[in-house]
């Protein structure tokens, strides 16, 4: 979260987030129907699938994701030009939870 100058917080953008929302979301409803009927529609594992594999997505994002090019001093400071990568902790941070 970030501080505006009036006092107000608001969060950052996130465009690789948006850009898998945007990029997979259409065929979510038919990948669940297929998960449902894959598991003889128990839905709560058929719902954890889901998350597994939307939490698959968005770790293919973080990986892939080339926004706007890294300032030299960052590159310097880390050693590599890769965005969003620089500890691995954002991308084993991706989750899920079924709650019953």
């Amino acid at each position: 979260m970030v501080q505006s100058k009036d006092g107000d917080y608001f969060q950052m953008p996130r465009a690789f987030f948006r850009g898998m929302i945007a990029e997979n979301s259409p065929t979510w409803g038919e990948d669940l129907g297929k998960i449902l009927v894959a598991t003889d529609y128990d839905s709560t594992r058929a719902l954890d699938l889901m998350g597994e594999h939307i939490g698959s997505q968005l770790q293919e994002s973080i990986i892939k994701f080339n926004g706007v090019p890294l300032a030299e001093s960052t590159i310097k400071k880390k050693g590599f030009d890769t965005q969003l990568r620089d500890t691995g902790h954002m991308l084993n941070s991706v989750d899920h939870k079924v709650i019953e």
